[in-house]
This record gives C-alpha cells, structure tokens and sequence, in this order.
C-alpha cells in the first residue's frame, strides 16, 4: 500500500521538476499578423521601457530573433529611444555550427583548407554585458485580445490590448510589473 503512494508522489514531483527544466518560447505567436496593426503596441512598450530605465544609459541584449514587424518595429524603437542594443547574435550561431563542424573534422581528420579560412574571416560575437532582454507577443484563442510580455533581465511588463471593429488596437488594461 505505502509502496503505490511513494511512486506517484515522485512521479508527481518528477514531472513538476521537469516543468521547471523547459524554457519558454519568445517570439512573435499571434496568426494573423496581417490583420494587425501592431505599431500601437510597439509604441506602447517602448514608452514604458523608456520611463523604467534611462535612454542612453541603459545596454538591452536582445536574446532572440527579430524576424517579425513587431521585433523590426520595437527594435528600431528602443534605438531612436537613445538605447543601446545588442541584437540576437545570428552569426554567433553561424560560428558554433561551423566551429562543431570543425571539430567534427578535425576529430576524423578530415580538415578541409577552405573550412579553416572560413573560421579565421569570421570573428566571434561580442558577449553581451547589457539587460537580457525577451519578448512574447501573443493572442487570445478565437478573440481579438492581445498580449505583450517583456522580459527583462528577473522582471518582466505586461499588457493587454483589445482591437476594435474599427481594427484599431487599444489598451485593455494598465502595465503589470513582476519584480
């Protein structure tokens, strides 16, 4: 009987610990971009940003890729803001897979001569000595309410937005800071 009760109990804990291992995604999950004018969001989270931390003093490492109108539009942002922003690395990634295929070949002893000029050329990316910096911006399931998610560093920004018929987005409540 005490058996059964002790494998589900470290079952339980198991799993819970396993959901503490798993990293959230950041990015961009809204569907239907198209339909949206996110500029207004972007606006918003930049000016919230700037009254938090002092432009021109404060260093953001962007810790993901900005391939989206609101990463383009936010980015761009926080600059004309007066901050200073390390974009996600992409060819720090581009260097780890050359440097592991590297190492692959070396390990075989199959070294290609225009793989070695191709790690010399490129160098490393600079370490990042700013706010690590996370975005999520995602939607309701089946309405037209709208959540933006800033993490910086330990703490992160929230807000809700609603779109109206007109298709204009508006705030739907106040910032939520969690410290």
């Amino acid at each position: 009987m005490r058996t059964p009760v002790i494998a589900i109990f470290l079952l339980f804990l198991s799993l819970s610990f396993a959901g503490c291992a798993t990293h959230p995604s950041y990015g961009n999950f809204i569907s239907d971009q198209d339909n949206l004018n996110e500029q207004t969001i972007t606006r918003d989270s930049v000016e919230k940003i700037s009254t938090l931390y002092p432009p021109a003093k404060t260093r953001f490492d962007l810790q993901q890729p900005t391939p989206d109108q609101f990463g383009t539009g936010f980015v761009r942002g926080l600059r004309d803001r007066g901050f200073s922003l390390l974009e996600y690395p992409e060819e720090k990634v581009r260097l780890e897979e050359i440097q592991s295929e590297r190492y692959r070949r070396v390990h075989e002893h199959e070294i290609i001569p225009t793989q070695k000029a191709v790690i010399k050329k490129m160098p490393p990316a600079p370490e990042g000595t700013g706010l690590p910096l996370f975005y999520i911006l995602d939607q309701l399931a089946n309405a037209d309410m709208y959540r933006v998610t800033i993490q910086i560093g330990e703490q992160s920004l929230t807000r809700a937005y609603s779109k109206e018929k007109s298709g204009r987005v508006i705030p739907a409540g106040y910032w939520v800071r969690k410290e």
